[in-house]
């Protein structure tokens, strides 16, 4: 009778962490390459694997900084790039000039939606990010 009731007990057990692990949303890995360049200056350019839930932009550049130690400042609200090594955000009022770095997304910059945001922007398996380092002349948006 007690080992009936041990035997129960465990099954009990495994039935209900079997039910609980089910729960929880499951992360699936996606390969996304990613390319980062300046120009005619290509910085990075690496097929990068995520296993996160929700994967986004930033998480994707994040990862690169990390396992290939690249230079990268991140806005003061870390939800977008600011930095890559030597190629800054920057206004030049005096030459009426912005510089900035933008991202797309299979060839398509973010919409309005996002802001641009690069945390905002989800991204699945086989999309392809470009990091593009970004000149703009200032009359033309006025």
């Amino acid at each position: 009778m007690k080992k009936t009731r041990v035997l129960v007990l465990i099954l009990l057990t495994a039935l209900l962490c079997g039910i609980f692990a089910g729960c929880g949303e499951e992360s699936k890995e996606i390969t996304v390459p990613l390319i980062i360049e300046a120009g005619d200056d290509l910085i990075f350019e690496q097929q990068m694997k995520l296993d996160y839930e929700n994967p986004n932009v930033l998480m994707l550049v994040k990862e690169a900084a990390i396992l290939y130690e690249l230079p990268i400042t991140y806005n003061a609200n870390d939800d977008s790039v600011k930095d890559i090594g030597e190629y800054k955000e920057y206004d030049d009022l005096e030459n009426n000039f912005a510089y900035f770095w933008e991202y797309s997304i299979n060839g398509v910059f973010p919409d309005a939606q996002t802001g641009g945001k690069a945390n905002a922007q989800a991204i699945v398996d086989g999309d392809v990010i470009t990091y593009v380092y970004t000149e703009l002349d200032l009359d033309t948006v006025k």
